[in-house]
């Protein structure tokens, strides 16, 4: 990988509003989804918990949620919930890695 470079993941207009979009770029998984203001973000593919692609699952809330076991996960990477145990207090290592991406004429990129 080049250090201070553009990568092009997709044409922005891939990305729906209404579920997640899987992209591979540069040997590397991403799950692309767009948040409530409709800004694209970008989380690894692969959920903490049990692996599951994040990509697959669907969006709520603004947040992407794991198809497997329901795991919600914001822009930043942090699990915001865990359906099977509501109401708990999420440690901070809960999380999926996530990545900076802007979108620029027309296309979404990763720096």
């Amino acid at each position: 990988m080049l250090i201070n470079t553009w990568y092009v993941a997709c044409d922005a207009a891939d990305v729906p509003h209404d579920k997640p979009k899987h992209v591979r770029m540069l040997g590397h998984d991403f799950a692309l989804f767009r948040d409530r203001s409709g800004k694209i973000n970008c989380v690894s593919d692969i959920c903490v918990h049990r692996g599951g692609s994040l990509s697959r699952g669907r969006l709520h809330n603004g947040c992407i949620e794991c198809p497997y076991h329901g795991w919600r996960y914001k822009a930043d990477g942090a699990c915001t919930e865990i359906p099977a145990h509501p109401g708990t207090n999420m440690p901070k290592r809960v999380r999926v890695d996530s990545y900076p991406v802007e979108e620029r004429f027309g296309w979404v990129g990763y720096f």
